[in-house]
């Protein structure tokens, strides 16, 4: 049993291309190590495909998978933060028995 929880990440809601942000449907969630950020073709009638992309040690915009939808895309973007976290963070110390010293 983990000794931490990781906050879930805060979505913005879908927003539409703009030509800034992004040239496709979007949708991003900032941390403090980079943005998440969703990405898919919404006028296109031949079904979603949702690409995320996170924050990797060569700037915004590291690919990290392609999903079937904008839920399993937030998932995996969770996911992937508590996966980099968890390297982060030492296991709690044991607890020693009262009166004694490591």
């Amino acid at each position: 049993m983990s000794a931490y929880t990781v906050k879930p990440l805060d979505w913005c809601e879908p927003r539409q291309p703009d030509g800034k942000i992004s040239f496709y449907d979007h949708c991003f969630a900032e941390t403090p190590f980079g943005k998440y950020q969703i990405e898919w073709k919404g006028w296109k009638d031949n079904g979603d495909c949702y690409v995320l992309y996170g924050p990797g040690i060569d700037g915004p915009g590291h690919f990290i998978s392609p999903c079937d939808s904008l839920d399993e895309a937030k998932r995996t973007a969770q996911s992937d933060l508590e996966e980099k976290l968890s390297v982060l963070i030492a296991p709690p110390l044991p607890t020693q028995p009262e009166g004694q010293t490591p």
